[in-house]
């Protein structure tokens, strides 16, 4: 999984439902890495330290919303892989048609879901099966809705999911 915000880690917590071999999490920000290893990353990255992990990877879920994560991606994955692209970059650029074609890769972008995909999702919750409050690193009364924002908007800060509550 390249990007570590909340669509990458839900893939984690969703990808280690299926036990893959290797699960490993790329991204910049050490935080949330860690968060990634205890949602049920094998592996972490942190591509700011020049790390990645050996290429070779089935499947590569990108999650960064950047044209260097969808790079990353299609670089990890393996001669025949599938990588699916989540995140839109809004960006000119774009990827290495060539490594797609002689790398053989089956490129798959994703935007909405579907009424299938939805229900199963719902099931997971229900029963237990996917736990999204690790997700939640701030929570605030709806009175404190400005300091909320804030926290939101530093990027230093760490946050990632911010929730507001009814007093």
């Amino acid at each position: 999984v390249v990007g570590a915000g909340t669509l990458g880690l839900l893939a984690v917590a969703l990808l280690g439902r299926v036990s893959p071999a290797r699960l490993a999490l790329v991204g910049t920000r050490a935080p949330r890495l860690e968060l990634g290893r205890t949602m049920g990353a094998t592996e972490i990255w942190n591509v700011r330290l020049d790390e990645r992990p050996e290429p070779g990877f089935d499947l590569v879920f990108e999650a960064t919303g950047t044209v260097d994560g969808a790079r990353t991606a299609i670089e990890l994955a393996r001669r025949g892989g599938t990588v699916v692209l989540e995140g839109i970059s809004g960006q000119a650029g774009g990827i290495d048609a060539d490594a797609v074609v002689l790398g053989h890769l089956r490129v798959q972008g994703v935007f909405g879901a579907s009424r299938t995909a939805w229900r199963w999702v719902t099931e997971l919750f229900a029963a237990g099966l996917l736990d999204t409050e690790p997700l939640v690193s701030h929570s605030f009364r709806l009175e404190e809705h400005a300091e909320a924002f804030a926290a939101l908007a530093d990027r230093g800060g760490n946050a990632l999911k911010v929730q507001l509550s009814p007093s």
